[in-house]
């Protein structure tokens, strides 16, 4: 054995020094004589050491924090997570291992140290290795320190079935790798379960619901081999079962009904739901599902129902506050979906390269926003309302919306092409009719701005749940009305003060904004940030309706060019920008935006020509209802300009809604200043402004001269007849037409559904890296990339969200149907092979039967990724068919079943309890799809979260059968799940979930016991066992069938007995708790059965519902 004394001596480490080179010369290829725990513990080690099973994970837990992927990090230049660095030579001259000899390997002689400066890990670390640990490297060098690729890194290579040399009952290859290591442990497995437990096994297990009465009975008469096979087919092609599937994976898509983060406000997006749904029904091809679901958008031809698959990438949470910067949280966003990616189907923690390389697995910081880059184009915002979807959307239509539409579309195409055929020759000549601008028609504003007064006045407060309150407040008592009026009373009112201008209470200004030299008379001033003129009711139109406006302007020159708002409405953010603004851009430029959303549905136009500062200019534009660009024209001096048109994508109405009910609202037109605030330029305009003139109609080219002033304006043939044809009646009577039609199209738009998906901008944006992921600090610039270490990015696929689809199902890449066959057998076995679902990665837990997963692997593919074929295939295998039993020497040998000689044994998700409940009682209501719901839940909860969200501001428990649906269809908001979904351990669904934690807690038992969802359900049960069965017995025997699937033992009747006459006599001796037990719920209760009996027979229910068959999967 190797002593080293007091290696921290400059004297004993040079000895030592020379006694390992007097080693190399006298005893090369001998190994040092070891410690003896460790040499006790080397004995005990298999006769082959494994790098990746044996080796690495202590290398990982004990060495990488200071030797392992991070750069940061790392210490004395030694990396031991790469081969090549692993064997180099130190700048000591030492090396760290040497294959084939221990006594050379620096590594060991730090491991027996017992110097403190010496040893490794230090002290410091609070790490240390076990003398089995040190064995296992030691047996490792011995044997040629063979390296390894991490094992989930490895190319899936179908390994051969063993053979099973027992006489065991084996169905499929899944029972021959089972077995195989049953044998390795000393196992061997149990017997089938009894077919009553099977079938309500593996219906639970593939549907979420329990097996009919009927259903178990025809298995049980059913003596055919082919029985169990008959009950799995049935099942793989239910309804129920495409419903079971998606209840897993909204987990992984994190999908809810709530945006998260800040306010948590409402979202739309259950057509998503529906569609994983629709797509288990169909058993579409799992490569498929994930390639839809990444890039269903970018697919050759894309239907909408492809597009719609995308939302799995909008299911993330989403900012509203007015607080936060909108740019850190659209790189937010990116980085959320580049961690989902990594999550739900390559089981990797690329969430952790982020800010910095990967501490343990072969992930650069580089190679996150390499994949981040495939994300980071979609054209969103990081900051939108609290209680909508944002942009980009896909808009639903109905069958029916689309023929109307149709319709409507052809009916504008044909009076537009009327517009033009219509002849000047026909029209009398009303060019020389229009002397002044005062002789204009259709005017609905002018404003002069000649004089002001400062009134003072209560503030106005709208209450947006006013109507609420006032139903509230009429079912409150006398006592409680006065209470609540004296509240009223006490509370203070709040004055403002405001300038009134031109005696026109709908033309007012803040107080910052003074009356100065005009373009005639008197005009108003801006001179202060965050002033403006405000004119009321004026400026209301919708994108199909004519509108022209005029005014004149003298703006001052500001040191730092900005965007100056002339006039419009156009909302902030939490309104989704929805208006219309005429303003000056950074140059100068004259813009008109109208806008339903920003950035994907609004029309923009530009000037070629800048106004002059320190100058009086008329400006004015006219617009036709089109919803077109070219339906916009743009006035300097009463001149039409030449403009550019940045985006024609208007679809929707232009009328501003509240940023925070998201109603219809009556903003008016505010003069100097936009609505915008916390995002983008707020639009303030420095100098002055006069004689506003609002416009119902679009204005012709000679009127807007006349406004314009313009007498040197030569009235050529064109601008006659534009003129002479405004004034047509046909011409009238025809744009009344098209407006009626547009109208029409516009309600229609109105009601359509839309929900939030993924869509790339047309040029790319550039991707940086970002130093410790923060938002503005750029580093160098990114492409498109994979990270190198899984599977290299082949250069012909295309590099967008396309290519990246393409990469994950390319059978070459070792992760994707690991990942997914391991989730299912999740799914089937309660733990997957590979435990840590989420993390195939160093730091996750090895597999327990590595070659079963590769074979499952492998066939997945081949099978072109059927899943209903691999689930078959699980359910199928004596492995999963048998007794769940343990005996105590079977469980001390395998607490946690990893070897699967038993049945598995846990307790069924939350849904499937609730569902279980319900579809036993039979109250379940078995409707597929369409918006979430909202059964019984305690009040209070959602108003103890504040009213930032005004759709969510209170929970409006739903009626009749939406409150009995599936537990998939329950209403999931982020900060406040459904209470019974969270006490049994569902998650918020802010984050990609692939693996539930298990709790048991005595608040379980609470809500199964008094949750009114629970108590209607065994009052419905009690009513349902009456009305079946006649005897006590029989009822009994139904109604614990109904909720177990097994019938009870003639012990367990007789407690079942007991229990019900103790319960009969108490409902006897108190008969006004029958009646409030029985009244618990919205279903009315059968008032023909015995209410004696029913209350008895409910407590009896109760009882069952809580008993150990009925929650846990035996």
């Amino acid at each position: 054995m190797v002593t080293i004394l007091n290696a921290g001596n400059p004297i004993t480490k040079i000895c030592v020094g020379i006694l390992f080179l007097l080693a190399g010369f006298f005893i090369v290829g001998c190994s040092p004589s070891l410690p003896e725990p460790v040499e006790e513990a080397y004995t005990l080690l298999p006769d082959e050491v494994d790098y990746n099973f044996h080796v690495k994970p202590i290398l990982a837990d004990r060495c990488y924090a200071c030797h392992g992927p991070d750069e940061g990090s790392r210490k004395g230049n030694l990396r031991l997570d790469i081969e090549e660095e692993a064997f180099a030579q130190l700048a000591s001259g030492n090396y760290a291992f040497v294959k084939g000899s221990v006594r050379k390997s620096e590594v060991y002689h730090r491991l027996v140290s017992e110097d403190q400066e010496f040893i490794m890990p230090p002290p410091e670390s609070n790490l240390s290795l076990t003398p089995k640990e040190i064995a296992i490297i030691v047996k490792w060098i011995e044997q040629g320190s063979k390296w390894k690729a991490h094992w989930s890194f490895l190319k899936v290579e179908k390994p051969e079935v063993p053979e099973v040399k027992k006489d065991w009952v084996a169905v499929n290859p899944i029972d021959n790798f089972i077995q195989s290591e049953l044998i390795r442990q000393g196992l061997s497995p149990n017997p089938e379960a009894d077919r009553e437990r099977l079938i309500r096994r593996v219906t639970l297990d593939l549907t979420g619901l329990p097996p009919t009465i009927e259903e178990i009975d025809n298995f049980l008469k059913d003596k055919s081999p082919e029985a169990y096979e008959k009950v799995v087919d049935r099942l793989l092609k239910t309804q129920a079962h495409a419903e079971r599937l998606t209840m897993e994976w909204l987990d992984v898509a994190r999908y809810a009904d709530s945006h998260g983060v800040s306010f948590d406000g409402y979202r739309e997006m259950w057509p998503y739901r529906d569609w994983v749904i629709e797509k288990f029904k169909s058993n579409l091809p799992y490569n498929d599902f994930i390639t839809k679901q990444v890039a269903g958008d970018l697919l050759p031809g894309a239907k909408p129902d492809d597009k719609l698959a995308t939302a799995f990438y909008r299911q993330n949470p989403m900012e509203a506050s007015m607080g936060s910067i909108g740019e850190e949280y659209r790189v937010e966003y990116v980085a959320e979906r580049t961690a989902t990616t990594g999550t739900a189907f390559l089981g990797l923690t690329i969430g952790c390269a982020r800010c910095h390389d990967h501490k343990f697995d072969p992930i650069t910081q580089k190679n996150f926003f390499q994949l981040s880059a495939f994300f980071n184009s979609v054209d969103e915002f990081g900051l939108g309302p609290a209680d909508a979807n944002r942009p980009p959307t896909l808009i639903l239509y109905e069958e029916d919306q689309l023929k109307r539409l149709d319709s409507i579309d052809a009916l504008i195409a044909t009076h537009e092409a009327m517009l033009t055929k219509v002849e000047a020759g026909q029209i009398k000549d009303y060019v020389s009719s229009i002397s002044s601008a005062d002789q204009i028609e259709n005017e609905i504003g002018s404003y002069s701005f000649e004089s002001f007064e400062k009134i003072k006045r209560k503030k106005k407060v709208v209450n947006p749940f006013a109507e609420d309150e006032k139903a509230a407040y009429e079912k409150k008592s006398a006592k409680e009305k006065a209470k609540a009026d004296s509240l009223k009373k006490a509370k203070k009112i709040e004055y403002e003060e405001v300038l009134i201008l031109d005696k026109n209470k709908k033309s007012e200004a803040t107080l910052g904004v003074s009356l100065a030299e005009g373009k005639r008379g008197k005009g108003v001033s801006f001179d202060h940030d965050y002033d403006y003129v405000s004119l009321i009711e004026a400026g209301w139109i919708e994108h199909y309706e004519s509108f022209s406006a005029s005014v004149w302007v003298n703006p001052k020159k500001s040191e730092k060019p900005h965007i100056k708002t002339v006039m419009g409405n156009s909302n902030n953010y939490a309104g989704m920008y929805r208006g219309w603004e005429f303003a000056l851009d950074s140059t100068n430029r004259l813009s008109m935006r109208m806008i339903h959303r920003l950035p994907d549905d609004y029309l923009e136009v530009v000037t070629e020509k800048a106004i002059p500062f320190e100058k009086w200019s008329q400006v004015g534009f006219t617009y036709d209802g089109s919803q077109k660009a070219e339906g916009v024209s743009i006035f300097i001096d009463g001149q039409k300009q030449k403009t550019n048109t940045l985006s024609d994508k208007l679809t929707r109405s232009i009328r501003p809604i509240n940023s925070y009910t998201n109603k219809y609202d009556t903003l008016p037109i505010r003069l100097g200043k936009s609505y915008r605030v916390w995002t983008f330029d707020p639009g303030i305009f420095q100098g002055s402004m006069d004689e506003v003139r609002l416009f119902n109609r679009k204005l012709t080219q000679l009127e807007m001269a006349r406004l314009g002033e313009n007498t040197t304006l030569p009235i050529s043939a064109s601008i006659s007849t534009e003129h002479n044809l405004a004034k047509a009646k046909e011409i009238i009577a025809l744009e009344g037409k098209l407006k009626t039609f547009r109208k029409a199209k516009a309600e229609i738009m109105r009601n359509t559904r839309e929900i939030m998906v993924m869509e790339d901008m047309p040029k790319p944006r550039k991707t940086y890296l970002l130093s410790r992921g923060v938002y503005n600090q750029y580093l160098e610039e990114v492409q498109t990339g994979t990270p190198e270490s899984v599977l290299p990015f082949p250069e012909d696929y295309p590099k967008n969200r396309l290519g990246l689809a393409k990469w994950l199902v390319n059978k070459d890449n070792p992760l994707t149907s690991r990942v997914t066959i391991n989730r299912y057998w999740q799914m089937i076995f309660g733990t997957g092979l590979v435990k840590t679902t989420g993390d195939f990665g160093i730091q996750g837990e090895l597999p327990s039967h590595p070659e079963l997963l590769d074979w499952l692997a492998a066939e997945f593919m081949e099978s072109n990724w059927d899943l209903r074929k691999m689930l078959k295939l699980m359910v199928m295998s004596s492995t999963y068919r048998q007794s769940s039993y343990a005996n105590p020497e079977k469980y001390e040998a395998d607490p946690d079943n990893r070897f699967y000689a038993r049945g598995s044994s846990y307790r069924w998700p939350a849904e499937i309890i609730r569902d279980n409940a319900l579809a036993s009682s039979g109250i379940l209501q078995k409707k597929i799809g369409g918006p979430s719901v909202k059964p019984y839940q305690p009040e209070g909860l959602w108003e103890e979260l504040g009213n930032f969200s005004y759709k969510l501001y209170t929970y409006k428990q739903d009626t009749g059968a939406n409150l009995h649906r599936r537990s998939l269809y329950t209403f999931t908001r982020r900060f406040s799940p459904a209470p019974f979904m969270s006490t049994f351990d569902a998650g918020n669904r802010e984050i990609c979930i692939t693996r539930r934690v298990n709790t048991n807690t005595p608040l379980q038992a609470l809500n199964l016991l008094n949750d009114p969802q629970f108590v209607e359900a065994s009052r419905s049960l009690s009513e349902r066992m009456l009305k079946e069965k006649v005897s006590l017995d029989d009822q009994l025997t139904l109604g614990f069938r109904l909720s177990t699937g097994v019938t009870p033992s003639p012990q367990l009747l007789k407690t079942l007995r007991e229990h019900y006459q103790s319960a009969f006599t108490h409902f006897q001796q108190h008969p006004n708790l029958a009646d409030s037990l029985l009244a618990v719920g919205e279903i009315p209760r059968d008032i023909r059965l015995d209410k004696t009996k029913a209350a008895a027979l409910t407590i009896v229910a109760n009882s069952i519902f809580n008993f150990d068959e009925t929650y846990m999967k035996r």
